[in-house]
């Protein structure tokens, strides 16, 4: 063993690098440091984004964090176009695979899912981290491109396969929820579960109650896409005002915001959504949790444990969510908050009523949200990947501080 020892780490998330300087988003780099900060040395194997970012909340890495740009982002999204940047991969670990000691794939990513597979050929120790459905994903996503359904269906299995292979043979195999788990790696007996958690308890916004004022304010913070299940929402907030409800919703994120604002629009909602775009992690994304009263995150798949549904609980929000990935079940362990099916606008409509009109109900799931939020917290995230680390490589990570 050599004296540093290193850690490759493959996603297909990319790095900033604009005017020389290489950087993060803060909510990416919490991400991930959390599975790589154990290590003594770390290679960043990520592509390369150079477009310059919407947030101002920037992280350049420390010194133990090196850089091995694997491509540059941009241009076409098409088969043809990802698999030349798949083999940009391949290349460039089969260039320096030999230097490394350990690798980490970061799934359900195109670039870690070649990583892993090289890992098991070549027998590198390699170690995982699952954090969402690639098959519900590619499903999901490709629903509106011109691919014909059986080939949809057959990349999704393939990758689907390749993914079970990699959890299987993962020295360690972190998942973003149990259902994950239980799909990709049913026959594993020792699957460390985590969450990408960025506050501490210090952070928490403790309250007894919300819903005490018109208009009521739900809160939806993510990705504007279909997956999402905006449509739904924007269709129970209609239900909702329909029904006599004085609510309001607001759209925190990025996506296809103008396809929702023509959807709201159409729906009679105008005076009712309001989009606000992307917000960056930190005192201006904690107001929006803090203004509001009720939390939805209603997708349709593709979903381990969601990050914003943590960041919620963290500020005391009752949450409507659906029964998809690992969601509805953190969410009935915690008691904060009411699962319903995807796809079903009636069932989210039914449950935000149910928030507002049942003020002992809703105490409890504030109550739920802060207990699902103090077991989560940074620092026992980190404790939890570190303890897992260390005992599979007591020679590779650092002393945990």
């Amino acid at each position: 063993m050599r004296n540093s020892s290193t850690l490759a780490l493959f996603s297909s998330e990319p790095f900033y690098e604009t005017c020389g300087k290489r950087y993060f988003t803060r909510s990416k780099w919490d991400t991930l440091s959390l599975m790589s900060a154990p290590f003594r040395q770390v290679v960043l194997a990520l592509p390369r984004n150079t477009a310059r970012p919407i947030t101002t909340e920037l992280v350049t890495p420390p010194e133990q964090y090196k850089w091995l740009p694997l491509y540059t982002v941009g241009g076409s999204s098409g088969i043809l176009q990802r698999l030349v940047k798949l083999w940009k991969t391949a290349v460039l670990y089969l260039h320096h695979y030999q230097e490394w000691d350990v690798i980490y794939v970061r799934l359900f990513f195109w670039d870690a899912l070649i990583a892993g597979l090289l890992s098991i050929i070549l027998r590198k120790e390699m170690y995982a981290s699952l954090h969402g459905d690639i098959e519900e994903a590619v499903l999901i996503n490709w629903q509106t491109r011109r691919y014909p359904e059986a080939f949809k269906r057959a990349v999704s299995k393939a990758l689907g396969v390749l993914t079970r292979m990699i959890c299987s043979r993962a020295s360690v195999l972190f998942v973003s929820g149990p259902a994950l788990a239980e799909k990709y790696a049913p026959t594993r007996k020792d699957v460390v579960l985590f969450l990408d958690s960025s506050f501490s308890e210090g952070d928490i916004f403790v309250r007894k109650d919300t819903c005490q004022s018109l208009p009521i304010r739900l809160l939806y913070v993510g990705e504007l896409v279909p997956r999402k299940g905006i449509s739904d929402l924007l269709k129970a907030v209609s239900i909702l005002q329909s029904g006599g409800q004085d609510v309001r919703l607001r759209l925190v994120g990025t996506g296809e915001i103008k396809r929702y604002q023509v959807e709201a629009s159409l729906l009679g909602l105008d005076d009712y959504v309001e989009f606000v775009g992307y917000v960056p992690y930190g005192p201006k994304l904690f107001q929006e949790y803090q203004r509001a009263d009720i939390f939805v995150l209603v997708p349709l798949g593709a979903e381990g444990w969601s990050r914003v549904l943590i960041e919620a609980s963290a500020h005391s929000l009752p949450i409507v969510t659906t029964n998809v990935g690992s969601l509805g079940r953190s969410v009935r362990d915690f008691n904060c908050g009411i699962v319903v099916s995807p796809g079903s606008a009636q069932e989210i409509a039914n449950a935000i009523t149910t928030i507002i009109s049942d003020s002992d109900l809703r105490k409890q799931f504030i109550s739920g949200s802060i207990q699902r939020a103090l077991h989560h917290t940074r620092g026992k995230e980190a404790s939890r990947v570190h303890e897992a680390l260390a005992r599979v490589y007591p020679d590779h990570v650092n002393s945990f501080v």
